[in-house]
C-alpha cells in the first residue's frame, strides 16, 4: 500500500538576503541579487518584474533559489528605482506567492514616496480588467508613445485594482492598455487602450476609478471628470 501524502504546503518562500539592501540610498547597482529560503518556480519572474522608472537594457537570472537581476543601463541621477516582482516569487510544488514583493533603491539622498492608484473596470459591467498596463508619462501622449516607453508603469490586479509607487511629484499623463506583447509599448494596431487622462498636482496622491470601455480598439473620443472618478468613452 502506498503512503498518502502529508499536510499540504500553504507557505510561500521567504527572502533570506537582498543585495544591495532594499531601500538604499546613494547607489547606483549594476547588480541586485535576491536569496530565498527554498527552491522557486522561474516561469513567471522574468515577464512580470516591473522596473520603474523604465530600465531599457537588463537580464535576469532565475536559479534554484536565488535570482539575479543585470542593469546594463546607466541608472539616472537622483532618482528612485523600484524593482515590483509582483506575485511572481512562489515556491516550485506548491506554487505559494510573495505576495507584491518590491525592493526600492535611490541614486540620490530621497526616496520619492508620491504614487497613483486607481481601479480599472469595464464601463458597462463595471467588471474589473485584469492585468491592464497602466503607463505614466512625462510629455503629451502622441504618435510618439509608440516609440518610447513610459517612466513609469503598474499592472492591474485582478480585481482591477492598480498601484504605483514611489514616484516623483510630477505632472504625468496617464495611459491605461492590454500590453499583450509585454513590451510596455503601447501599439495602436493591436492593442486596446483603456484610458488617456492628465494627472497633475496633488491629484497624484488621490485614488481614481477607471472605466475601460471595449466599444472601439483604441479611438478615445471624450472624457469626463467626475470627482475622484473618470469616464472616457470611444465610438463604435
Amino acid at each position: 500500500m502506498m503512503p498518502t501524502g502529508g499536510i499540504k504546503d500553504t507557505i510561500p518562500p521567504t527572502v533570506k538576503d537582498v543585495f544591495p539592501k532594499s531601500f538604499s540610498k546613494n547607489i547606483k547597482p549594476n547588480k541586485v541579487n535576491v536569496w530565498l529560503n527554498e527552491d522557486i518556480n522561474p516561469k513567471d519572474v522574468q515577464t512580470d518584474l516591473i522596473i520603474t522608472p523604465r530600465v531599457k537594457d537588463y537580464k535576469v537570472n532565475v536559479g534554484r533559489r536565488k535570482i539575479t537581476i543585470s542593469i546594463k543601463d546607466t541608472l539616472k541621477e537622483n532618482t528612485t528605482y523600484s524593482f515590483n516582482f509582483r506575485n511572481s516569487i512562489m515556491d516550485i510544488n506548491e506554487e505559494n506567492q510573495i505576495k507584491n514583493y518590491k525592493i526600492v533603491y535611490s541614486t540620490g539622498d530621497i526616496i520619492d514616496s508620491f504614487f497613483i492608484k486607481g481601479r480599472i473596470s469595464n464601463v458597462f459591467t463595471e467588471e474589473p480588467i485584469a492585468n491592464a498596463c497602466i503607463a505614466l508619462y512625462d510629455t503629451e501622449i502622441d504618435s510618439l508613445i509608440e516609440k518610447n516607453g513610459p517612466i513609469y508603469m503598474g499592472r492591474s490586479e485582478k480585481t482591477g485594482l492598480f498601484e504605483i509607487n514611489n514616484i516623483k511629484e510630477n505632472k504625468f499623463y496617464v495611459l491605461a492598455f492590454d500590453d499583450v506583447n509585454k513590451d510596455s509599448k503601447f501599439q495602436k494596431e493591436t492593442e486596446k487602450v483603456f484610458k488617456t487622462r492628465i494627472v497633475e498636482g496633488d491629484s497624484v496622491f488621490k485614488n481614481y476609478k477607471i472605466y475601460y470601455d471595449n466599444t472601439s480598439k483604441n479611438q478615445v473620443t471624450s472624457t469626463k471628470q467626475r470627482k475622484k472618478s473618470i469616464v472616457i468613452k470611444n465610438t463604435k
